[in-house]
């Protein structure tokens, strides 16, 4: 042969190869799936839908060239995680003002799993330092800092080793108060917390009961069960059971509107729980933490991460005062720490 013609050939050996190890991932059939879903969701047997649009044979294609559809590494996984970014491609319907829908899916076994899934105004991947993996930035609604929807709600999440994407502090800048429960990267709402701990789930059941009983059902400005991070050093991530803005809602109907005037605390015992993580020889026990109806925060701390303090108005800044103490005044007032014990 050819002594040239030779090299040629083995050179385009080894670069067929290359090219083909260069090709772009491509996204599992269950995020494609769902993502198709979340734009084409309508029930086509309706005469009433005659004129919504359908998928095309190509819309993977298409959401990839969109960038709808994109790997990204938050979990350090071999495979790239999935995230589902809607405000690549806005829709009406989906979007608002807390933003459009982001979801993330990370590789569990044969299968991907979603682990996110919010609502967000704006998000940004970070490298984590000396790991080949990300972590998540994002602008959430006002209203899950303690604030006004308007407001920014400058957030983060990143992987933990349990398997799912945690409050990370990483987003702060310097030392700074975030008021109320932790934003979670899945909003589950009651019952449908992923597997919360059993004390905790018995109080949303007691909660759950006590509307039940009164001819209404629980419900909800923010989720009752939150995860929260390792607050004891146990190397176990802690939850929060935080109560304090239930509510019953009753049927629209005359019958109901006195219970409706109830203040729900009466009977709905608004109150604050922390769950501490306690390792045991058969397993995780788990500590209550009583903060009671009063208001807490997190003070975050891109060094220290999360530390759950109390805080306390000064005199004159109650919450009938006319400046209370809250997220936007906390001149007004004195912050303490919660002291966890990492035994019982």
């Amino acid at each position: 042969m050819n002594p040239l013609r030779q090299t040629l050939l083995s050179a385009l050996f080894f670069v067929i190869p290359l090219m083909a190890s260069a090709a772009p991932p491509q996204p599992p059939k269950i995020v494609a799936d769902a993502a198709i879903r979340m734009y084409f969701d309508y029930d086509y047997a309706d005469p009433d839908n005659a004129w919504a649009p359908r998928p095309k044979a190509n819309q993977t294609a298409i959401f990839l060239k969109k960038k709808v559809l994109r790997p990204v590494y938050l979990s350090g996984n071999a495979e790239p995680d999935w995230m589902i970014d809607v405000e690549a491609d806005p829709q009406g319907a989906l979007c608002g003002t807390g933003g459009c829908p982001l979801q993330i899916w990370v590789k569990d076994g044969d299968d991907y799993r979603l682990v996110m899934d919010k609502q967000v105004r704006e998000w940004k991947l970070h490298a984590v330092q000396n790991e080949k993996r990300q972590w998540l930035w994002v602008d959430l609604h006002g209203t899950a800092c303690g604030s006004f929807g308007a407001d920014e709600c400058p957030f983060a999440f990143e992987w933990s080793r349990e398997g799912y994407l945690m409050a990370s502090a990483r987003y702060a800048k310097a030392s700074l108060i975030h008021v109320a429960a932790l934003p979670q990267a899945m909003d589950n709402y009651l019952s449908d917390a992923p597997d919360p701990p059993a004390p905790l789930a018995a109080l949303i059941a007691t909660a759950t009961e006590a509307c039940k009983s009164r001819g209404g059902e629980l419900a909800s400005e923010q989720a009752l069960a939150n995860r929260a991070p390792d607050l004891n050093g146990d190397g176990i991530g802690d939850w929060s059971f935080d109560n304090g803005w239930s509510y019953c809602a009753f049927p629209d109907s005359e019958d109901f509107a006195a219970k409706r005037a109830e203040d729900p605390c009466g009977y709905l015992d608004c109150r604050t729980v922390l769950f501490v993580s306690i390792k045991a020889a058969n397993g995780t026990k788990w500590r209550q933490q009583d903060i009671g109806k009063e208001q807490y925060a997190y003070r975050v701390d891109p060094a220290k991460g999360f530390t759950p303090v109390r805080l306390i108005p000064l005199d004159g800044h109650k919450d009938n005062d006319a400046e209370p103490c809250g997220v936007s005044t906390l001149q007004f007032c004195r912050i303490e720490p919660i002291v966890i014990s990492p035994d019982l």
